[in-house]
């Protein structure tokens, strides 16, 4: 590969681990996470309130015949109970959509029955206009494809943070060992210091000698180290003066 075909690939790579960085990415991550709560909450509602419903109705006699006839009666309450629930959820899927990722989605139409009336209990047909609210299938069916990719999305996450922390770790580790490989093999210092400390959410590296001096920024052992480096975010300070002495600082971020 040539240099221009490297310094490409370099470029992707660089990009593919920084653009989950941005601010737009962290929202994105929060917006699909966001479903997982939601998620749990419209299965909660539909479950949890036809199985209320059916356990206020009392116990059902031990026939084929009534297990029958109960198992499409408790389908049906499903039904009834996500569509109902479905549609405030949606409201609050298109405030986050709003807030985190700046789309605005317009609210479907108000539902209503055949003669015009509000379609809540004790409105004639109201139950009917239920089952033809297309608005209300449609938030039902998003939700419950919402539901395992917001799972899939949290141990993405953490997978990723894990795997982030990890590299953050390696390129520290080999930071250290090159700049002193380096120091050892070119600056013929009596003295040779390496220093990690915190600060705030930056571990920052410093190797320190008292040797020549005259470290070339450019030159191929430094240029690479400072492309990885940056692949992460990272910065590195060169003071090297002929005649010494050496200071190279590494600052690598601690937190995804």
């Amino acid at each position: 590969m040539d240099q221009a075909g490297v310094a490409r690939a370099r470029a992707i790579a660089r990009a593919a681990l920084i653009a989950p960085l941005t601010g737009r990415a962290r929202r994105e991550a929060l917006f699909a996470l966001a479903g997982a709560p939601i998620g749990f909450s419209f299965l909660g509602i539909a479950f949890g309130g036809a199985l209320a419903i059916a356990t206020a109705a009392g116990p059902a006699p031990d026939s084929a015949v009534w297990t029958a006839i109960w198992a499409p009666v408790l389908v049906l309450l499903l039904l009834i109970l996500a569509l109902a629930a479905a549609r405030p959820l949606g409201s609050v899927i298109r405030w986050l959509a709003a807030w985190l990722l700046a789309e605005r989605i317009s609210e479907p139409p108000p539902l209503r029955t055949r003669s015009g009336l509000p379609a809540r209990s004790g409105n004639q047909g109201w139950l009917a206009a239920r089952f033809r609210d297309g608005s209300g299938w449609r938030a039902t069916a998003y939700l419950l494809l919402k539901f395992p990719v917001a799972v899939f999305a949290f141990y993405a996450l953490v997978w990723w943070a894990a795997w982030i922390a990890a590299a953050i770790e390696s390129i520290g580790y080999f930071c250290a060992a090159e700049l002193l490989a380096n120091a050892v093999k070119h600056s013929r210092a009596e003295t040779i210091m390496v220093e990690a400390a915190q600060r705030d959410s930056t571990l920052r590296l410093t190797v320190s000698d008292d040797g020549a001096g005259g470290a070339d920024p450019q030159g191929g052992g430094l240029a690479g180290l400072a492309q990885r480096i940056r692949t992460v975010d990272g910065h590195m300070e060169i003071s090297s003066p002929p005649g010494g002495p050496t200071r190279i600082r590494v600052d690598l971020p601690l937190r995804v």
